[in-house]
């Protein structure tokens, strides 16, 4: 058997045969490896598809197993659950998200605040569809299990600030019913990360409007099109932590895609989700597909905890100016003494 070595000794390896003829050898600089680097990566992604430094360094969703349930696209019922989970079909606007959007982003140190700027300019400027992701509080999470528990919410850019946005189901976390189970030897056998079942963590992401290879089959998805942030759930552990942050943060492309999982409405989330955004309904995520079209579009994820613990000043902020006049004000400038 061949012995199997890293992409990065590869890179390196070719980087030298390269030279190796050359009456005058390329100095092997950073900027210069990295450009030889993108070329290689490049040529073989169009080979094997997909993101070649993720599928070479072991990442976590494109190699979700082949099960029954995700080869014909059914409902996985290995959680406990027998039927579909009801979430609160609550409605929002988009004058309250933005308002939750901005009080959130003022939440402790800039250190480690949550930048949603990106994605407030978005809905202000009205020219691009949204993405707004909801994760279940946890006490809900805990009690319901491994179920389709959160929400996403598509903010149309020519819908009005005080119009009513209904949600769709989705998971924005990880089946622990099905990979909590798995130790990092079988993570790893499994083609996963062995460090853990990774979580997204709350912030503004950009995806592709595109699709994606699994298994063979070619099947609609928003492929991750920024770096993910994510925490780590250690192997066999079957909860979520006390606060969703279980720790061991990693910021990188690990293939955090959304996507649909059954093509009716999902029972337990299991198989369908080691880290991605996944629709309980596949109609539901065609619907959305088909609104955005093409191109990138921005989802920010938001922790519902996070909305019910500042709701008083998430509801002050609504009585207050409108956002869009307010991100509009500049700070006027010091005229001096005279």
């Amino acid at each position: 058997m061949k012995n199997l070595i890293p992409f990065e000794d590869y890179d390196k390896k070719l980087f030298e045969a390269d030279n190796a003829d050359k009456e005058t050898p390329e100095k092997d600089t950073p900027e210069n490896h990295e450009m030889k680097k993108k070329l290689r990566s490049a040529m073989i992604s169009s080979l094997l598809g997909g993101d070649v430094e993720r599928i070479l360094a072991g990442g976590d969703t494109s190699q979700i197993p082949d099960t029954k349930e995700i080869k014909n696209q059914l409902p996985y019922k290995g959680c406990g659950a027998t039927s579909p989970y009801s979430i609160n079909k609550t409605p929002l606007t988009k004058k309250t998200i933005k308002a939750a959007l901005e009080v959130i982003r003022k939440i402790g140190t800039e250190d480690n605040r949550i930048d949603y700027k990106e994605v407030i300019d978005e809905i202000v400027a009205s020219e691009k569809p949204v993405l707004i992701g909801i994760r279940a509080k946890l006490a809900e999470k805990k009690s319901a299990g491994d179920v389709f528990a959160c929400k996403l919410y598509y903010l149309d850019p020519k819908s009005n600030d005080t119009d009513n946005i209904n949600p769709y189901q989705i998971t924005t976390l990880p089946g622990l019913s099905y990979y909590g189970k798995m130790t990092a030897e079988e993570l790893t056998k499994a083609g996963f990360n062995n460090k853990g079942i990774a979580i997204l963590m709350p912030g503004t992401y950009a995806y592709n409007v595109g699709q994606y290879t699994l298994h063979g089959k070619t099947r609609k998805a928003l492929t991750e099109a920024s770096k993910s942030k994510v925490e780590r759930i250690p192997p066999g552990a079957n909860d979520y932590g006390k606060d969703y942050r279980p720790g061991n943060p990693e910021i990188g492309s690990f293939g955090i895609h959304i996507h649909p999982s059954s093509k009716e409405t999902g029972i337990c989330v299991g198989p369908w989700s080691i880290g991605c955004q996944v629709f309980a309904n596949g109609s539901d995520f065609e619907e959305v597909y088909r609104k955005l079209g093409s191109g990138k579009v921005l989802y920010a994820l938001i922790e519902d905890d996070m909305w019910e613990k500042h709701k008083s000043e998430i509801e002050n902020e609504l009585s207050g100016p409108e956002i869009a006049k307010k991100s509009e004000e500049k700070p006027k400038e010091d005229e001096g003494d005279g």
